[in-house]
């Protein structure tokens, strides 16, 4: 098993900023995505803090297309927002 520990940069920031309604409703939207990603691998997320997330699956060698795959779904999400 691998624990894998994703924050989201500017997470704070935002928060403080665009109120803790949107934060909430961003956080909630990132672990659909995660969540999304991880049934296809049977893995399992957890909210740890403000704007973390720790993910737990089976071990991968292809982390790196796992997360450009969420990268570009959050962005294509925030593209849709503006």
């Amino acid at each position: 098993m691998d624990a894998i520990h994703i924050e989201l940069d500017g997470f704070r920031s935002f928060n403080h900023y665009q109120g803790h309604e949107n934060g909430n409703l961003l956080l909630k939207k990132t672990a659909e995505l995660i969540n999304r990603e991880l049934v296809k691998v049977k893995g399992i997320a957890c909210h740890l803090s403000l704007g973390e997330f720790c993910v737990y699956c089976r071990h991968k060698t292809n982390y790196p297309e796992i997360f450009e795959k969420c990268s570009a779904s959050c962005r294509r999400k925030k593209a849709m927002t503006r």
